[in-house]
């Protein structure tokens, strides 16, 4: 589940939050790029609705807890470098750091195959803890901004996330309407960009070539 912390967040003046709990998807029946577009619907609602986003950024915090292996073999390096230019360089928001929580070594496979892709800013920002270090986190984000469940004040999750899918709920026919727009790059001015110049190129043993 993605877990949006806003109110708590905006009282503070720290950076809107949100935690993915990996436990909560099932891998049988949801691919991972159905959970980057899950992602992405909750960042388009959170910047219509939370002003704190665009104020203070953004911090993802990745609860690693019952992550699945399943989706190490769905991630490519494209689509991990399609994830971090979507986060910061696509959407108008800042991203002020990346924190792992209750991380194994073998989550270090998962971290490994998105740090390529950081930016100098976020690279050193990104936090790893293991499950017995969780409290570190609250130097970073201050712990009464966290849902009970972390040790915070702001609330059980439940509430919190059925906030999130009755505020989701009423985008559903504007998510719907969206759905039939584009960008046509034939009409951009200059150089159109494609998904090479973005992204490079597979070289002739089949190699993906990046930049």
């Amino acid at each position: 589940a993605l877990i949006p912390i806003t109110k708590s967040t905006a009282q503070a003046g720290v950076p809107t939050v949100i935690i993915v709990q990996w436990a909560k998807f099932d891998s049988d029946a949801f691919q991972f790029v159905d959970l980057v577009k899950s992602g992405s619907i909750c960042l388009d609602v959170l910047l219509n609705e939370d002003d704190n986003l665009t104020v203070n950024g953004l911090y993802i915090i990745s609860d690693m807890k019952g992550f699945s292996l399943k989706y190490l073999k769905q991630i490519t390096p494209t689509l991990s470098k399609k994830v971090m230019l979507l986060l910061q360089s696509a959407y108008p928001l800042r991203l002020k750091g990346v924190g792992f929580l209750n991380t194994l070594p073998v989550h270090d496979a998962l971290i490994n195959m998105f740090t390529p892709f950081f930016n100098e800013k976020l690279t050193k920002r990104l936090t790893v803890l293991t499950e017995d270090k969780t409290e570190k986190m609250y130097e970073i984000i201050p712990q009464e901004v966290f849902p009970d469940e972390y040790g915070g004040k702001a609330g059980p999750i439940s509430k919190i996330y059925g906030e999130y899918r009755a505020t989701l709920d009423k985008y559903k026919d504007w998510f719907t309407d969206d759905e039939q727009y584009g960008a046509d790059e034939s009409k951009r001015p200059g150089k159109p960009k494609t998904s090479v110049d973005v992204f490079g190129m597979e070289d002739c043993n089949g190699k993906l070539n990046i930049d």
